[in-house]
This record gives structure tokens, sequence and C-alpha cells, in this order.
């Protein structure tokens, strides 16, 4: 940047303070904002993790695994390492060595993700970088008392001052990043910040855009959706969609192992019962019926078996349903529940196509 422009911004910056506003760039907080976490990884790891030598925090260096420039993992737990001086200087620009060890460190599985985030991942937004400055907070809150945890929130302070100069705290605040840009992830069982990456749902399937866990890439559920469902550990401690599905559960374990109930099935264990709710033509039930309304003597075999064969070819899926819990009871006869505390359009219609379907009746305990 030159004079020139540094003069012009600061320019930019006072006329905006004296108005009550603020000028705030993405690269300024994204800069802040690694600055803060890689002073979370340099205080949590008293060696460097490749030569493992004991190094100071002051002395080590925040390492991407993937270049920065690949900023949706930017902050991701899986390409952030704390290096000495000398192996960071050793593998900037990174080369094959570097990918060999990032591989051999993560493992095949966790690396090849981490490159498949880098390439389908989207943006950064500031109520992203918003929550991963909370994030880096509060790690460095739960570090262990001692000396790199006070150069820690030495450092910590010093960008606490930058982030007020820049007026990113104010920016943040107008931002409401909560309602937006958080979720509850299953795999690390409780709420994460969130971003809006292209994830591939199914096998074969086109890559469509869903919230995920900025830690470990998960779609994640929205908590402030309008169904207000918290996800509940239950008895096995396994997550269930609401805490009254959890309790719905429990309830129905203790009675199966009581042995009031058998064959006890739940919607996200396997094996698990799907419905798959197909239905025919409607035009091509009316011509197979409108040809057996005629005098039987009128009857032809072969239209007969022209319309049959059309009739089948007519029949579609419509979509497959799992309910929450399956079951028989002591009498033998098969339950089908689903707990709502607030019924969706697609499950209304769902439920209406079990009836007709399969003449099974979905029950809503209470």
């Amino acid at each position: 940047m030159t004079c020139r422009s540094r003069v012009r911004r600061a320019t930019r910056l006072a006329k905006a303070s004296a108005q009550g506003n603020n000028i705030v760039r993405t690269g300024d907080v994204r800069k802040i904002t690694w600055d803060l976490w890689s002073v979370w990884i340099r205080a949590l790891h008293e060696c460097c993790e490749m030569c493992h030598a004991p190094t100071p925090p002051g002395q080590m260096d925040g390492a991407h695994g993937h270049t920065r420039e690949d900023r949706v993992i930017m902050f991701h737990l899986d390409n952030v390492f704390a290096l000495c001086s000398a192996c960071h200087r050793l593998h900037t620009p990174a080369k094959v060595a570097w990918f060999e060890w990032m591989r051999q460190r993560l493992g095949d599985k966790k690396y090849e993700h981490l490159e498949y985030l880098s390439r389908v991942g989207g943006k950064l937004r500031l109520s992203d970088l918003h929550l991963i400055v909370i994030d880096a907070q509060q790690r460095i809150a739960s570090l262990p008392e001692g000396p790199r945890k006070e150069w820690a929130r030495e450092r910590e302070a010093a960008i606490g001052e930058r982030m007020v100069r820049l007026g990113v705290r104010a920016a943040f605040a107008v931002s409401s990043p909560r309602r937006a840009a958080v979720g509850f992830c299953e795999r690390c069982g409780k709420e994460q910040p969130t971003r809006r990456a292209l994830v591939v749902l199914k096998e074969g399937a086109r890559p469509t855009m869903r919230r995920v866990c900025m830690v470990d890439g998960t779609v994640t559920k929205n908590l402030n959706a309008w169904s207000a469902a918290i996800p509940t550990k239950d008895a096995t401690g396994k997550i269930r969609g609401s805490k009254k599905e959890a309790n719905r559960g429990n309830w129905l374990l203790a009675a199966s192992q009581a042995g009031a109930i058998t064959n006890l099935r739940l919607c996200n264990d396997h094996p698990r019962e799907t419905f798959r709710l197909e239905v025919y033509g409607t035009l091509a039930v009316e011509r197979l019926l409108d040809h057996l309304a005629l005098p039987r003597s009128e009857w032809n075999a072969k239209t007969v078996a022209r319309l049959v064969g059309e009739l089948r070819r007519s029949r579609q899926l419509i979509k497959s349903y799992t309910p929450d819990f399956t079951y028989d009871d002591d009498r033998g006869v098969h339950h089908v529940e689903d707990t709502k505390g607030r019924r969706s359009d697609d499950y209304v219609i769902a439920k209406r196509l079990m009836n007709v379907c399969h003449e099974i009746e979905v029950e809503e305990p209470r």
C-alpha cells in the first residue's frame, strides 16, 4: 500500500468514526482473525509439530497445510499447524514433501476430505469470521494455566486493540451472526459456526449448497428453523432430532427391554424400516376401470393386457419415508410413530401417502 493510499484510508476511517459508522474490509478482519487463531495454535503446542523441538510460542509460526488462498479452509483444524521458524521456512512454498508429511500426520481419509473442502467450499463472510474470533477467544481462555497462556492473553489484548481501532467490534455487533451462521453438528455434538459449501448428499448425486460445520465439514442442522427442535442424546448416547423424540425413544427402549414390545426400530439406527411411497398414474387407472366397467362380453383380452401394462409403467416413486419408531406390541399389532412438535407440509403429505399406499396410520405420540 502506497503512502497516498494509507492517507486516503485513514481519512475515510476518521470520517466514518466521526459519523458513527464503520468501514471494515473483509481482508482486514480476516488478517486479524488469523492472527488470533495463530496465537491459540502456537500457545497450544509446546514444540514444533514437525521436528518436535521445544519452542517458545513467540518463536513459533502458525502454518497452513494448504495455502491461505484457499480461504474456506483457512481456519480448519486439520489445515493449521504450529511449526518452528526453520521448518516453516523450509516448506514455504509447499512442495511434495510437505503434502506427504500432511497425509502421514492426518491420515488418508482426513487429508482427502480436506482437499475436497478446498475445491468445493464457499467463501468466508464477516459473520463467519466473527464466530471464528469468538471460538479462538474461548479456546485461549481454556488453555492450561502457565506462561504460554499468559503470552496468549497478552497477544489477545494487543489484537483486541487493533480490532477496536478498525471498528471491527461494532461491525460484528450489527451483523448478528448467531442467527445466520450457527448450526448443530451431530459429529461434534454441539453448536458450531457454519459456512455455506457445496456437498454431495448421496453418491452419484449433484453437489448442492448446504451449511456445514467449520470444524469438520459435516452438514449441520439449523437451530433457528421454524421447528425450533433441539437435537438431544437419548439413553443409548445417539443424537435424536428433538428432546421429545429422545424421551419417547428412551420410553420405548425401556418397554422393549421389559418385553412389552418387540422389533423396535429407530429412524437413525440400522437396520431401519423405510417405506416407499409409490402411486399409479390417475389416467392409466381410469382407462383400465372404464374398460372393466363394460359388460363382460365386451372385454378384450389384448386391450386389458395393454391397459394393465400402461398402469404398471405409470407407477412412480413419490418419496421414501422413514418414521421415528416402528415396533410390534404384545398383541402383534405393528405400530408406526413419528414425534412431531409442529407438522411440516412435507410430513403431512407423507402421512397421507402412508395411509393410501400401505394402509398404515402414522401415530403421533403426545
